[in-house]
């Protein structure tokens, strides 16, 4: 009786944590299932957003002129064969948004042999920002928004149209300390 009641309590838990594990969303930052901050389920649901698993990926060629693709947090370098084939992208009419901050944003851009750069350095604001100087928040007049919050950020140089600023209080941390030092 003893062992029956154990074993159907491990199976009742097993199910438990099964279902869990399922019907809890992804916490990971920039997931199209992540319904959090942090997450781009909304904007998935909204924009019919699918993930490619690679690059090249020859349906991105069918009709580039409807597509946009969003390269979010590169983590590996980029090849050659991937730049042509993001070139051939763009040369179609498709749009690359290349989110990065501190990743192989930089090489890619190399490849496509474009100016701007991410800078590198943590952009911070103690006065305009969201919880911390972290998330500092920026204006877009440009896209028409007052405001956009950004996470761990940083800045675009030698790009010849911003179409974001952020404030005159926000500095590059170079040092990566924290807090304004003379020449950041």
């Amino acid at each position: 009786m003893k062992a029956s009641v154990i074993a159907v309590g491990l199976i009742a838990a097993a199910i438990a944590i099964s279902l869990i594990v399922v019907y809890t969303p992804p916490p990971d930052d920039f997931s199209l299932e992540n319904p959090g901050w942090n997450g781009l389920s909304k904007l998935s649901s909204e924009l019919r957003l699918r993930r490619v698993s690679s690059i090249p990926d020859e349906r991105l060629l069918l009709d580039p002129s409807n597509a946009t693709l969003l390269l979010i947090g590169p983590e590996t370098e980029f090849t050659q064969r991937e730049a042509e084939f993001l070139r051939e992208f763009m040369k179609r009419g498709g749009i690359v948004i290349l989110m990065d901050d501190f990743g192989s944003g930089n090489a890619l851009l190399q490849l496509l042999e474009v100016a701007p750069r991410f800078n590198g350095s943590l952009l911070l604001d103690s006065l305009f920002k969201e919880r911390n100087s972290a998330l500092p928040k920026i204006r877009a007049p440009a896209m028409n928004l007052s405001e956009i919050v950004l996470n761990y950020a940083t800045a675009i140089e030698e790009c010849g149209k911003p179409l974001a600023y952020s404030s005159f209080y926000s500095f590059l941390d170079i040092d990566s300390d924290g807090v304004w030092d003379a020449g950041e």
